[in-house]
């Protein structure tokens, strides 16, 4: 079969438009996620992944919606813990990613899951969306790109320096809580989409290829969501082209085009 008609198959061309959607607008969490210093609360989030696809098999349910229903409890132990001060965040994750992988192979033991299918979620599956996965996904997309296009400016002051934007009147509080909460909702539906070991393809790297690149903040966006978009773009025909999986045709993409732009700034610099 050729490509194109590899895109007539219904769930092909599900899965190509929601990671096109995705590619497109997680980097700019990515950015967040980056500034915000949230890499260790990424790790917390995978392994509440864990634990909500061995529950969600031994319950029957949606993996991506228990999934996010424990990391929304996690995420909000992790707020509670910055506002109240009464552990560091990092202690708190830490305890946290502990509790879940103990008890995701508590219920895979209890349950007889093999492992195999509860860390099935580590690799994702675009082509296996559930309408359910779609209609999640595409509702957080929307919701992202208009929380980015109302709070831009006070997100770019925030992204610049904490302390200016606390005497513009800028919310820190209010504003670090709800990239907390939408960094983790974007973990959870990436490793979905992607897989919890490839999902820094679509959410981080782009970001990071933003973030060197471009001289200013709006650029720093645009050029963040134009490489997601091109790594999803490229990866996925790639993989229907080569016939491989199209998360790693993805995480390929984007890296080819990372250090396309470090050798082309090098070269600038030059």
């Amino acid at each position: 079969m050729n490509v194109i008609q590899l895109l007539a198959i219904p769930s092909v061309l599900r899965g190509f438009l929601v990671l096109l959607a995705a590619g497109t607008l997680f980097p700019l969490v990515g950015i967040a996620v980056l500034r915000f210093n949230l890499l260790n609360m990424r790790f917390m989030v995978m392994h509440g992944g864990l634990l909500g696809g061995a529950a969600a098999l031994a319950l029957g349910t949606n993996p991506l919606l228990l999934s996010l229903g424990i990391n929304g409890l996690f995420l909000f132990g992790i707020t509670r813990a910055r506002q109240e001060k009464i552990l560091k965040p990092s202690y708190v994750t830490t305890f946290l990613m502990v509790l879940s992988i103990g008890l995701a192979f508590l219920i895979m033991y209890k349950t007889g899951i093999q492992a195999k299918d509860s860390l099935s979620f580590l690799w994702g599956n675009i082509l296996a969306l559930t309408s359910t996965d779609i209609i999640i996904t595409a509702a957080f997309s929307f919701g992202l790109l208009l929380f980015f296009i109302v709070y831009r400016r006070r997100l770019a002051a925030l992204l610049f320096d904490a302390d200016i934007a606390f005497t513009i009147g800028v919310n820190r509080g209010a504003l670090n809580t709800a990239v907390i909460f939408i960094a983790g909702i974007c973990i959870t539906v990436s490793m979905r989409l992607i897989g919890a070991l490839l999902l820094d393809a679509l959410v981080l790297l782009p970001a990071i290829i933003g973030i060197t690149s471009a001289g200013s903040g709006r650029g720093m966006f645009i050029t963040s969501c134009v490489s997601g978009f091109l790594s999803v773009l490229l990866g996925f025909f790639a993989s229907l082209i080569l016939d491989i999986p199209v998360s790693t045709a993805v995480i390929l993409a984007a890296s080819l085009i990372f250090i396309f732009t470090y050798v082309s700034r090098r070269k600038r610099k030059a």
